[in-house]
């Protein structure tokens, strides 16, 4: 078992598309997304390029 934690660290990162700092790709900004919350948002969607210039501030959390 520790092992395999000690494996997931050290390769997890090896396989990241960005790292901090890093600038979004053109290709990616142009993806939309969709709004899964809140409820009034839900079919509205999302896109990096229509806020050319902005900073994001990203947040992931889960109550398992």
């Amino acid at each position: 078992m520790r092992y395999s934690v000690l494996a997931f660290i050290v390769f997890c990162p090896l396989f990241a598309a960005y790292g901090e700092g890093d600038q979004i790709l053109e290709d990616d900004q142009n993806m939309e997304f969709n709004y899964c919350y809140p409820e009034d948002l839900v079919g509205v969607t999302f896109s990096f390029a229509k806020n050319n210039g902005k900073v994001f501030v990203f947040e992931m959390s889960a109550s398992w």
